[in-house]
């Protein structure tokens, strides 16, 4: 299959850069080593005020948006640094190059003609692809889209019909974690690509435990209903785009709205936002299909608040729209192009 996966050229993700954290720090209470984590990041030396936003401003904003057990997980990386400000400096690189940077290049890209594969009973892969993902998925959605609660305009029109002027949505099947985080059953991959996805993985479960749960399962639940949403293609793009989230309230289907950026000017999605007071209740219309996944969508609204306040996520879309507009022909013959920093900009390895 052609898929060009957008990881393909992405450099090498070293290892985790530490030993793990000393057994004395296990038995602290989350207070205390909270307390000591930040005292850890106000000692550190910044020799410019860039650096200060890359590396301890990065680190706050990291730990504010970490559930509480990988947030104790990061205090504990933090304080294992012990007073090495190149370390730390190290720690907060390999959260953008295991984590945000991956996620972000990878989000809102994949095959136009999405399958499905069906796990068996000890969560493996069967080879076999079932029905496409976006026709499960509007099934078990009530063939409409989750958020406005509009009917897919294709479904109504032509197989379950409609009154002339009811409002229809042009729907898409939107992925919480991307299509490249999974197994890619099919597509060919090279050796860094493959290296690099196990070293994603590792860092979404040593700062998300929640996915350790099953981490086999999670990584190829990736192609199933269990991680896609119906949504109209406006929103798919929005939220596939970490601009738009779902925050799971304690209330089974429920979840908290969170606009990234400002929501799209359309009318209809601004009436519905308002009438839900910024929660939404999800519908669910096939109890043979399994529902959203509560751990990805919380998953990917902590990434996508990560990437906001950070400024990563638009540091990164810059560069991809640059990227994009690079051409062989802005490479001079006389050898007085900057080809290192081409180079760089094209691997994003300055961010």
């Amino acid at each position: 299959m052609g898929w060009p996966n957008p990881l393909r050229n992405f450099a090498p993700i070293l290892p985790f850069p530490f030993k793990e954290p000393a057994v004395e720090l296990l038995n602290i209470s989350n207070r205390k080593l909270e307390k000591i984590c930040r005292k850890s990041l106000r000692a550190y030396h910044a020799p410019s005020k860039a650096d200060e936003l890359r590396t301890t401003t990065f680190l706050r904003i990291f730990l504010d948006y970490l559930p509480d057990d990988g947030r104790r997980v990061l205090s504990t990386d933090i304080i294992g640094t012990d007073g090495d400000d190149v370390a730390l400096r190290c720690l907060a690189q390999y959260l953008r190059d295991a984590i945000l940077k991956p996620v972000k290049i990878a989000s809102g890209t994949q095959p136009d003609m999405l399958p499905t594969y069906a796990l068996d009973a000890k969560h493996h892969l069967l080879r076999d692809p079932g029905p496409l993902l976006r026709d499960l998925c509007l099934r078990r959605d009530g063939f409409q889209c989750a958020y406005r609660n509009l009917l897919d305009k294709h479904t109504a029109e032509c197989k379950l019909g409609c009154a002339p002027g009811v409002k229809l949505s042009h729907t898409m099947c939107a992925l919480i974690l991307p299509f490249a985080l999974g197994n890619n059953v099919g597509y060919m991959e090279s050796e860094v690509t493959k290296h690099n996805k196990v070293a994603i993985w590792t860092a979404l479960q040593r700062y998300f435990p929640s996915l350790v749960k099953n981490p086999t399962k999670a990584m190829e639940s990736i192609y199933t209903v269990a991680n896609a949403l119906t949504l109209d293609c406006n929103l798919r793009s929005k939220f596939e785009g970490f601009r738009l989230a779902f925050l799971p309230r304690s209330s089974y289907a429920e979840f908290d709205i969170c606009w990234l950026s400002d929501p799209p000017k359309d009318q209809h999605i601004s009436r519905a936002r308002n009438e839900r007071h910024t929660f939404m209740r999800l519908k669910f219309h096939a109890t043979n299909l399994p529902n959203p996944s509560r751990e990805f969508l919380e998953i990917h609204y902590r990434i996508a608040c990560i990437l906001l306040y950070s400024n990563i996520g638009a540091a990164i879309e810059h560069e991809l729209a640059r990227n994009a507009m690079l051409h062989p022909r802005t490479i001079q013959s006389d050898g007085s192009t900057d080809l290192g920093n081409i180079v760089q900009e094209k691997l994003l390895t300055h961010i």
